[in-house]
């Protein structure tokens, strides 16, 4: 535990745990990273972690010495899952930044984590020929992180695609994933069900628009990404061809 002395402006609990107050620093999440008893927030701490860069994040991951190591590592594989799932075009750059930090960190753990990073960012783009095997690979890959507790498995099957759920005790989310090219539709249950496609509607990957924000992943944040529909109407009569955004 840090002396009093040296912790930034906050207050304590009737537990005696340090709760940090006021703006949310580099120097700050450095006393946060080596102080076992010293939080950010009361809640939704790992939100917070989020809006520091993963660079930065990862000097913590990959200190052996660094009691909040796990949780500096959970934030940037978080960070990766929500880009790759939200269709981000800078989410295989960032992945192979992170990639980069593993090989130079000398640490094991890092180069163990790399084998899954790098296998995420494979099975993120398009494969074709998908099976039941290679979808469960998928979701396994995209859908869990490290300190995910619960279940991933094809919940359905049809002509043309597999649907790979994560479960947990609060909650669920999916991939619907098209057999033939690999691509995928990423959705949250929201109040016990998922939502219902409309008909004739094709589904694109996620996009949301470039900002801070974004580094908030789906399953933290209520997935609130945008997606990008179109329905093509063609009319024999008049000859006419209508695009109507869904």
């Amino acid at each position: 535990m840090n002396d009093d002395n040296k912790r930034s402006g906050g207050s304590y609990n009737e537990l005696g745990e340090f709760f940090h107050e006021g703006p949310l620093t580099d120097a700050v999440l450095n006393e946060w990273a080596f102080d076992e008893d010293m939080y950010l927030s009361e809640q939704d701490e790992d939100l917070l972690l989020l809006t520091f860069d993963n660079a930065f994040l990862f000097q913590y991951a990959s200190d052996p010495t660094c009691p909040k190591a796990w949780m500096a590592q959970s934030a940037i594989d978080a960070d990766l899952r929500s880009l790759v799932l939200a269709g981000n075009s800078n989410a295989v750059q960032e992945i192979n930044r992170v990639l980069a930090l593993c090989d130079a960190s000398g640490n094991p753990d890092m180069v163990r984590w790399r084998e899954q990073l790098a296998k995420r960012r494979a099975l993120s783009n398009a494969t074709t020929g998908v099976d039941r095997a290679t979808a469960l690979e998928i979701g396994e890959a995209l859908l869990k992180g490290g300190d995910f507790v619960g279940e991933i498995r094809i919940t359905d099957e049809t002509l043309h695609t597999f649907v790979v759920e994560r479960s947990w005790t609060s909650g669920a989310d999916r991939l619907i994933i098209d057999k033939a090219s690999g691509s995928f539709d990423y959705q949250q249950m929201v109040g016990g069900t998922y939502p219902s496609p409309k008909r004739k509607r094709r589904f694109f990957r996620y996009a949301r628009p470039p900002g801070r924000w974004r580094r908030y992943p789906p399953s933290l944040s209520g997935g609130s990404g945008v997606v990008v529909s179109i329905d093509v109407v063609v009319s024999s009569v008049v000859g006419v061809v209508g695009v109507v955004g869904s």
